[in-house]
């Protein structure tokens, strides 16, 4: 597969992963400036690229914490990433790994936002998901708290474990941006299904009359009939007339 490239600034270029996708911060991005313009039209870009990024994320923030009330799984969610925004914030040293790491946090938290209120329900399997996701997004925050450590020697001394540390995150968000996709594809598709199977149920009821088989033949001229179980012959063209099918 090749590869593509994708670009958030003049100066910011990235290549997908493997698998074609864009790289998690470019997918990010890409959900936020979506949310914002759905929800508040067009915002004009400031003069500061990443100080204008940050203000639309805690736009979201703001908007999405009012709108998952109704979803009490989802609070845990939007609470666990408003303290890795404050954090992300506030911290010197990574800052760009850690606000990274929070932009695509919020992206993720839109995919399963846009996903629920469509619905309206979370369904088990997808509890579970979001789940594992607050348990990612807590282990986030406490070693982001590590990194609030005023002590110059200790930055220095973690400095490898950190960045290391946080491109593992890094790479676990991707992976639950991942399960969360994937498993919205399967449940739309179950959806399909089961409406597909609904209309062909529906269609048999109509057509099996008492039970009793109907065929759909043509006659010598090539018109579609379908013989009835009670010996009418019905044309297509509307002409009816009794005949002895059995």
């Amino acid at each position: 597969m090749q590869s593509a490239s994708f670009t958030t600034s003049p100066n910011t270029r990235f290549t997908a992963n493997m698998d074609g996708r864009p790289p998690p911060l470019v997918r990010a991005r890409k959900r936020v400036g979506n949310f914002v313009k759905g929800a508040f039209g067009r915002l004009k870009s400031g003069a500061n690229e990443d100080a204008t990024y940050q203000d639309l994320l805690w736009t979201v923030l703001t908007a999405l914490k009012t709108s998952t009330d109704a979803f009490p799984p989802l609070k845990g969610v939007v609470g666990a990433v408003i303290s890795i925004m404050e954090i992300s914030q506030r911290i010197t040293h990574s800052k760009k790994d850690a606000r990274e790491l929070a932009g695509q946090a919020v992206g993720i938290l839109i995919l399963l936002s846009n996903e629920v209120s469509t619905r309206g329900t979370i369904s088990p399997p997808m509890l579970g998901s979001i789940e594992r996701f607050v348990t990612t997004l807590e282990e986030i925050q406490s070693e982001m708290n590590r990194l609030m450590n005023p002590s110059r020697m200790w930055r220095l001394k973690h400095l490898n474990r950190t960045e290391g540390t946080l491109r593992k995150f890094n790479k676990r968000l991707d992976d639950a941006s991942r399960e969360f996709t994937m498993g919205l594809a399967v449940r739309t598709e179950v959806a399909v299904y089961r409406v597909h199977a609904e209309v062909l149920d529906t269609s048999a009821a109509h057509l099996n009359l008492h039970n009793k088989e109907i065929f759909v033949t043509h006659d010598e001229i090539g018109t579609p009939t379908i013989l009835m179980p009670d010996g009418w012959i019905h044309h297509k063209k509307g002409h009816n007339d009794r005949s002895d099918v059995r």
